[in-house]
């Protein structure tokens, strides 16, 4: 389960609509589906390769320019449901709506660090089975005076991303936070794996709040008994370079070292040029008698008698 968007200004969200639109329209598209671009069905069925990367880089390159900040919240459902006591989940909620309020918390950061008044709207994709839990914890959480005013609350809306029938009207920039969300799904899956894909690297050159609900983090809640609102504070912002080293460090096995004898990275390159140089001549003259036959064999082959 993943729940991800975006923070931007209302200006700033009218212009990533109307840029998004044009791609759309250049390309002859009736939405952005990242994960139907990402394997080519959909709309994007037929479509060559690289014109569907062309696509998502355009669509990467508005969201760069646009948002303020990105909003990232994971969890797994089977292991929220198997860890954390079902006394505990009657507060949290299902681990939809505790992903939401996980969300919640990074637009509350945010509006805190930078002392922002302005008063904040929030849209949320419609159409989940959890969506109706979702509405009464929000419209009861945000009817308590002093947490409306810690986040700016005006409204919330459950809002369509993809129009039915395509001219019907939808929240374009729902379609953005699909991109993330999406890119943040097969990075949490390609752990242990790879590296982060490039595009990825590239949309969270935009700061990000995430929360990664490990299993220790759940372990947490089950054990203290103690609603999620207590583990908002793990929410944090991760650079590009956070993601890599994250890779590096916890997840891609290093290369072992070379099997060459030194106490210091001098004595083992001046070993490892002498254990070169000290390769029998045999087995030079060897390889070489190898490579002649080869030689010869092409040629007879191109010439035949």
């Amino acid at each position: 389960m993943c729940i991800a968007g975006y923070i931007m200004t209302t200006e700033q969200a009218r212009r990533l609509d109307a840029e998004w639109l044009g791609i759309l329209t250049k390309y002859r598209l009736p939405y952005f589906h990242m994960a139907s671009c990402a394997h080519g069905v959909g709309v994007f069925d037929g479509r060559p390769k690289q014109e569907r990367i062309e696509i998502e880089t355009a669509m990467i390159g508005i969201i760069k320019r646009r948002v303020e900040r990105g909003l990232i919240a994971i969890i797994s459902e089977e292991e929220y449901l198997r860890i954390v006591a079902a006394d505990v989940r009657v507060l949290s909620g299902s681990a939809y709506s505790w992903c939401l309020k996980c969300a919640l918390r990074g637009v509350q950061a945010w509006l805190q660090k930078y002392s922002i008044k302005d008063p904040v709207s929030y849209f949320f994709e419609s159409g989940h089975s959890f969506q109706s839990e979702a509405d009464v914890i929000l419209r009861s959480t945000f009817a308590v005076p002093d947490i409306r005013s810690r986040y700016n609350y005006v409204s919330h809306t459950f809002a369509t991303k993809i129009p039915h029938p395509p001219d019907n009207p939808c929240v374009r920039p729902l379609q953005a936070a699909d991109l993330l969300a999406w890119q943040a799904r097969k990075w949490k899956s390609d752990i242990g794996k790879r590296y982060p894909r490039a595009d990825f690297v590239s949309l969270m050159e935009t700061p990000h709040f995430t929360l990664d609900a490990t299993t220790e983090r759940l372990e947490q809640m089950a054990t203290l008994k103690i609603v999620p609102d207590h583990l908002l504070k793990h929410v944090e912002e991760k650079s590009p370079r956070d993601l890599i080293e994250e890779a590096e460090k916890k997840h891609v096995k290093p290369l072992p070292p070379p099997p060459v004898p030194g106490n210091t990275e001098w004595e083992r390159f001046d070993n490892a040029v002498g254990m070169l140089l000290s390769a029998p001549r045999g087995a030079f003259v060897k390889q070489e008698k190898k490579l002649k036959k080869r030689r010869e064999k092409k040629r007879a082959a191109k010439h035949p008698n």
